[in-house]
């Protein structure tokens, strides 16, 4: 391995948002581990995810019908006011 390979650091900016130690009320799990639907309009399941972009960060966010797999809501914002890009 060359000098310069070993000296590599990784950045992240992604910082631990999971604070489980607080005696704060916690939402039931509601799926109890249970993925299954059989009808539409049961289950349903997000994601969001956001992303530093040049002029400020970008937000994504989906939910998916778990019964038909399908998308069934997509939405992107831009918070250009958000600092430290």
């Amino acid at each position: 391995m060359s000098e310069a390979a070993s000296e590599l650091k990784l950045q992240t900016s992604q910082q631990a948002t999971t604070n489980s130690n607080h005696h704060l009320p916690v939402a039931a799990n509601g799926l109890a581990q249970d993925f299954s639907a059989t009808a539409p309009n049961q289950k349903w399941v997000q994601d969001i995810t956001d992303m530093a972009a040049g002029q400020g960060w970008l937000y994504w966010a989906v939910v998916i019908g778990w019964y038909s797999r399908q998308v069934r809501l997509v939405d992107e914002r831009a918070d250009e006011g958000h600092a430290g890009v």
